[in-house]
């Protein structure tokens, strides 16, 4: 039945009928609460004729009332499989919650939209209609059928009082009916008041939501029954109703309301409130309308919570550590005290590991995070980096001695023995520590010091602590023999790039490749770049090395160009190079010394580190570049210290997965935790992902499952000269797992 005619019949003869200001103001309410509600609202047939639109639902869709009302649902909405699904779960239940569909738009767009779909039945149990109402979402489903108008009930009601009740009477009553029954089949909370804030009006979910049933809410005061909160300050919230009755105003609620309810139960909602007018303009009243978010908020809580907290310990990971970090240090300098930097690693913890089992290696882990949270203050933090390392940030530290005091408690604490399952288990550990700002280094080098003191400790027998050296590491970063070979390397032309592939495991098609530093020693052989790299990295011969990795890399393009090969290259810029004000310099001149390569086919890596010391500079500095055409990659991900924060603000165009987390997510559920995340970031981000370190099939087909199309491994193919890719890239063939998996997902 169309609920439009029949809405505007109760109106228009309404008025004719009955001159009381009883039926005036029924009248007036009754249109208000179809065309207030934020929801779409239509009803089809079983014929799937749309027989009543709202405003809501027309401007939902882009279409008018007139063009939708009696058409076939999907001459407009697109496809209804999902619907007709739908449809017959409706048979079997008599409702269909919080489904989602899409529908089309008059200009072909798709609109995500969660819907609620009921049954109305006539006095024999028999389905006759369904009614739908909507919400854009925007990014969620489709729309079940909706419930076609009790067209029969509202005959049988109508026969049954037509020997008491006029023509005009009977249509008055059955528009009252269907709009009780529109408002009882919503999804959402209902309450209207009168002009002085007095419910007159609650529907079944208001009912649940409140506590209160409409007969004992009746007459009382809305602020009464609907009790608001706010989440995080607890603070009681002003009725919206109030406000809406003295503007005459639309009002929305704020984020973090929490409806308290009768019965104590709390539900974190989201509503609005609309003014009811009379057909003279008169304020008659409001119109709430409210519906349970509180999984939502659950959800989005946890989530927050996993992306800064370690899942094994409770404790700060990386990500809050780094946020921990800025704090710490700020505080340092404003109260020129001391910051201690602590880096735990428990000795001898994998044999224990591998005789005792990983389930109690677990809760091993777990004691020694509550042992070094009871040791420390509450300004302090103590955080987990991953595996048996464990990081202390100590405020406020008078001195050296103070410092050495307080890792003395820390050893003798890990130390007392630990029972587990009835099995007693002693072990020591190792702890390494600078100072800042005795140590002025920035957040990623004062970790990477105090890692180095607890290694020194470690050798010099464990079970002990060691304080960095800064006049001694100073004295080995500067070593002039090792600057004078590395030097002499770059003159002699003795360094080579290798190239490693990168494909799209999807397509199989190759994608663009990484250059790779190797020295060819004369008679070591063939040498890393972690084997010297570390020795230049805050000189400026690695600005050096990366002004000759550019120039080659350009030059190894064009090369492939002539080839019919346009790849994209990658380079690896250090944090030094990338700092020194000259690197946009240095890439302009590279450019225009190859003026056949398109500045698109050479891509910038960087370390997400690289952003820490000024992430507006840094900003300013990747647009710069990708204003000539290049574009950039955040490398190594996940193993840094930056926060969502950085990589919101970041404008580097894809994301490389370290391989240190990808390598193990066959096996390791925490590393397929961070790989999945790190996927899902990228998606959030609008971010390509490409994931390093895949090794074996096995590693492609679980990344493709988890959407992550790019990689690049051994799997795929080591790192070769560049006179070995033709060859490679010409019989080059994607994995047939790979394939097989695709053409899985496509059926």
């Amino acid at each position: 039945m169309d609920l439009q005619p029949l809405i505007l019949l109760h109106l228009e003869m309404g008025s004719a009928m009955f001159e009381t200001n009883a039926h005036i103001k029924e009248q007036v309410f009754l249109k208000q609460i179809l065309e207030n509600s934020p929801d779409g609202i239509f009803t089809i047939d079983f014929e799937l004729h749309i027989r009543y639109v709202n405003s809501a639902f027309c401007r939902l869709v882009n279409y008018t009332e007139q063009e939708l009302t009696g058409s076939f649902i999907t001459e407009h909405l697109g496809d209804m499989d999902i619907l007709n699904a739908c449809m017959k779960l409706i048979e079997e239940t008599g409702e269909c919650n919080d489904q989602e569909t899409i529908f089309k738009r008059r200009d072909g767009s798709m609109v995500h939209v969660s819907k609620n779909v009921r049954t109305i039945k006539d006095d024999a149990e028999n389905v006759t209609g369904m009614l739908i109402t909507v919400r854009d979402m925007s990014k969620l489903h489709q729309l079940n059928k909706a419930l076609e108008i009790a067209k029969q009930q509202l005959k049988q009601h109508a026969d049954e009082l037509e020997k008491s009740l006029t023509e005009r009477e009977q249509a008055l009553y059955l528009a009252k009916e269907l709009a009780e029954v529109t408002l009882a089949s919503i999804g959402d909370g209902v309450i209207t008041t009168d002009v002085l804030g007095r419910v007159t009006f609650l529907n079944p979910i208001a009912t649940n939501l409140t506590g209160w049933t409409l007969d004992e809410a009746q007459d009382k005061p809305l602020s009464e029954i609907f009790n608001i909160i706010n989440e995080v300050s607890r603070h009681k919230i002003k009725n919206p109703v109030s406000s809406v009755l003295r503007d005459g105003k639309t009002v929305t609620l704020a984020n973090h309301t929490v409806l308290i309810s009768r019965q104590g139960t709390e539900y974190n909602i989201e509503d609005s409130a609309a003014p009811i007018f009379k057909a003279d303009g008169t304020l008659m009243g409001c119109v709430l309308v409210f519906h349970d978010v509180t999984e939502k908020h659950r959800l989005l809580n946890a989530t927050r919570w996993q992306a800064t907290h370690d899942t094994l310990t409770n404790l700060p990971n990386r990500v809050l550590l780094s946020d921990r970090f800025n704090h710490a240090t700020a505080r340092s300098q404003r109260q020129q005290n001391l910051l201690a930097v602590c880096i735990i690693d428990l000795d001898e913890f994998k044999p224990v590991n591998d005789r005792y089992g990983h389930d109690i290696g677990d809760v091993l882990l777990i004691e020694v995070a509550k042992r070094l949270t009871a040791i420390v203050r509450g300004d302090d933090t103590v955080a987990r980096l991953g595996g048996d390392e464990f990081v202390l940030l100590l405020s406020d530290v008078n001195d050296v001695d103070e410092l050495e005091l307080i890792m003395d408690r820390v050893l003798v604490s890990l130390s007392m023995p630990y029972f587990i399952h009835n099995k007693r288990i002693t072990l020591s550990a190792s702890i390494g520590a600078t100072l800042y700002p005795l140590d002025q280094s920035d957040t990623d080098t004062l970790l990477r010091h105090a890692d180095q003191a607890m290694y020194q400790a470690k050798q010099r027998g464990r079970n002990q602590y060691n304080l960095f050296d800064i006049v001694l590491d100073r004295q080995v970063t500067s070593s002039h023999q090792t600057l004078k070979q590395i030097k002499k390397a770059l003159e002699s032309n003795a360094f080579v790039l290798y190239y490693q592939p990168k494909v799209n495991m999807r397509t199989g098609v190759i994608v663009g490749m990484e250059a790779l530093l190797r020295w060819q020693h004369p008679t070591q052989g063939l040498i890393l770049p972690l084997d010297f790299l570390p020795q230049v990295e805050q000189t400026n011969l690695i600005i050096d090395l990366g002004v000759w990795v550019m120039d080659q890399t350009m030059q190894q393009i064009s090369v492939w160009l002539k080839a019919g090969k346009s790849w994209v290259v990658s380079i690896n810029i250090a944090a030094l190079h990338f700092h020194s004000g000259d690197f946009l310099q240095h890439l302009k001149d590279a450019l225009a010394r190859y003026p056949d390569v398109p500045a698109h086919l050479l891509e910038i890596e960087i370390l997400e580190s690289v952003a820490l010391n000024d992430i507006n500079q840094i900003n300013q500095l990747i647009r710069d570049c990708q204003a000539l055409g290049v574009s950039f990659s955040l490398d190594d991900f996940g193993t840094g210290y930056s926060s969502l924060s950085y990589l919101k603000q970041l404008p580097a165009e894809t994301i490389k997965i370290d391989q240190a987390f990808v390598r193990d997510i066959l096996d390791d559920r925490d590393d397929l935790t961070v790989v999945e995340a790190v996927i899902n970031i990228g998606k959030v981000f609008n971010r390509k992902i490409i994931a390093e370190g895949v090794e074996t099939t096995g590693h492609g087909v679980l990344l493709l499952r988890l959407g992550c199309d790019l990689a690049q491994g051994f799997g795929i193919a080591r790192p070769m000269p560049a006179i070995q890719v033709l060859n490679w890239a010409n019989a080059y063939v994607a994995d047939p797992a790979w394939t097989k998996c695709v053409d899985a997902d496509r059926n």
